[in-house]
C-alpha cells in the first residue's frame, strides 16, 4: 500500500483562539492522504463555528460532537474519534499544538521502509511564538519502556503515529482526568508485542500556555491528583514486579510518590484535606476500600499539615489507593 490513509484525531474544548493554527498545520502537511476527525467536548465559545468553516474548506476534515451518553472529557472524545476513523495509521493530536510540515510524510516513509507498528517523534515546546522554544525533547533510547517509566524520555500520544492494528483493542480510560497519555502509552508498551522506530527528528511543536495540559499538571486539583495517583501507582507496581528492571526500583518513590509529597510541602495540604472530606461527605457510591483510604488520607494529611509529621505513613497511604 503506497498511499495509506492516516487518521488524525483531535479532541477539543473551547479552543477557538488556537485551533485554527493547529488545523492550518494539518493542511500544510506534505503528505495528503489523511482524514482529520475533530470531536468537540462541549465548547461554549465559537470553536464549533471555526470547525465548520474548516470542514467546508476541505472535506478531509470532519467535525463531530461527543455523544451525550459518553463521559465528558478528552478521553471520550479520543475514543469516539477512533471509532469513527478509517485510517490504516492513527495519530491522536491536541487542539493547541502544531504539526511540522513533514510529520506525516516522515512517518509513512518509516512505515514503508520498515516492518514496524509505530513511529515515535521528538518534539519542541514553545511559548507565545513558535520562535520562542523553551524546551526540546529528544526521545532517542535503546530501552523504550524502561526509559519511559523512569522519565529519561517523555512523550504523549501526540508524538506517535500508530499502526491501527496495534491500538485497535485498547481505548483511553474515560474515567481519568489526568495522566491519560501515561496510562494509554504504558498499557500499549507493556501489553503488546511491537516493533518500532524512533524518528530521530522533530515532528511537532507543543504550545505552553495558561490552559494547556502541560500547565494544568501544575494545578492542585483533587480529581486530577486522584487520577494521576491511580496511573502512577500502576506503573509503580509494574516497576516493583518486573525482574528486568530491578536496578531502577530504588527510584520508584522518587518518581511516583514524591510528586504528591511536593504538593503537600508546597503548603497546599489543607486544600487536599478539604477535597477528601468533600469526597467522603458527598459521594454516596464510594467503595468501602476507598472510604477507608480517604479516612486515612484525611488523618495523615491533617497530621502532616498541623505537626509536619507522618510523612512516611502518608506515602504508604498514597500507595494503597484503589481508584475504583
Amino acid at each position: 500500500m503506497n498511499n495509506p490513509l492516516i487518521s488524525i484525531i483531535i479532541p477539543t474544548f473551547n479552543r477557538a483562539h488556537l485551533i485554527g493554527e493547529t488545523l492550518d498545520s494539518v493542511l500544510a502537511q506534505t503528505y495528503s492522504n489523511w482524514e482529520c476527525i475533530i470531536v468537540d467536548d462541549g465548547s461554549v465559545d465559537n470553536t464549533i463555528e471555526i470547525l465548520k468553516d474548516y470542514v467546508n474548506r476541505d472535506k478531509r476534515f470532519q467535525f463531530h460532537q461527543r455523544p451525550l451518553d459518553r463521559l465528558a472529557g478528552g478521553n471520550a472524545a479520543r475514543n469516539y474519534g477512533f471509532e469513527l476513523s478509517k485510517g490504516d495509521y492513527i495519530n491522536w493530536f491536541d487542539s493547541d499544538d502544531i504539526m511540522l510540515d513533514n510529520f506525516l510524510t516522515n512517518a509513512i516513509t518509516l512505515f514503508q521502509e520498515n516492518e514496524i507498528d509505530f513511529v515515535l517523534f521528538d518534539y519542541k515546546i514553545f511559548k507565545e511564538s513558535i520562535h520562542n522554544i523553551v524546551y526540546v525533547q529528544n526521545n532517542a533510547t535503546q530501552n523504550l519502556i524502561e526509559d519511559y517509566i523512569t522519565l529519561k524520555v517523555n512523550f504523549g500520544t501526540w508524538a506517535f503515529v500508530w499502526k491501527r492494528d496495534l491500538v485497535s483493542k485498547l481505548s483511553f480510560d474515560e474515567s481519568l482526568v489526568k495522566a491519560q497519555d501515561l496510562d494509554f502509552n504504558f498499557r500499549v508498551l507493556i501489553t503488546q508485542k511491537y516493533k518500532y522506530k524512533i524518528a530521530n527528528q522533530y515532528g511537532l511543536l507543543l504550545r505552553l500556555h495558561a490552559d494547556s495540559i502541560v500547565q494544568d499538571y501544575k494545578k492542585n486539583n483533587f480529581k486530577s491528583a486522584k487520577s494521576e495517583l491511580y496511573v502512577r501507582k500502576q506503573v509503580f507496581e509494574y516497576m516493583l514486579q518486573n525482574d528486568k528492571i530491578k536496578s531502577i526500583q530504588a527510584r520508584c518513590f522518587e518518581l511516583y510518590v514524591e510528586p504528591f509529597m511536593k504538593v503537600l510541602r508546597a503548603g497546599k495540604t489543607f486544600y487536599l484535606f478539604r477535597e477528601v472530606y468533600s469526597l467522603l461527605k458527598n459521594n454516596k457510591s464510594i467503595s468501602f476500600s476507598n472510604c477507608i483510604w480517604a479516612i486515612e488520607m484525611v488523618f495523615y494529611l491533617l497530621l502532616y499539615y498541623v505537626c509536619k509529621k507522618g510523612e512516611y505513613k502518608l506515602k504508604h497511604v498514597l500507595l494503597s489507593f484503589q481508584y475504583y
